[in-house]
């Protein structure tokens, strides 16, 4: 286990993506798991930089999570150069 307070910024590229790989309860719950783990671990003002293909489900847990919290959140969706099912976003929360 890393100490409380060890970091001033989480950066997940692809890790929530592959761990909320569906809309189960038992996918919801590790990415509440890894939410908690985050917020543990983040410094004071600390921020957890998250760059994801924002599946509408990740999206809702995700944002539920830190808006609960009452972390500043901050989206930026990255336009495709091609059509794609996907919209890839990066969000900060801190």
């Amino acid at each position: 286990d890393l100490p409380d307070d060890s970091f001033d910024v989480v950066l997940d590229k692809g890790a929530l993506d592959a761990l909320v790989s569906d809309d189960s309860d038992a996918a919801g719950a590790a990415a509440d798991r890894m939410f908690a783990c985050i917020e543990r671990v983040l410094r004071p003002r600390g921020r957890y930089v998250c760059v994801s293909l924002a599946e509408e489900f990740v999206v809702r847990r995700l944002l539920r999570f830190f808006d609960e919290r009452m972390f500043a959140l901050s989206v930026e969706v990255v336009q495709a150069s091609k059509a794609s099912p996907f919209k890839p976003f990066v969000l900060v929360a801190g």
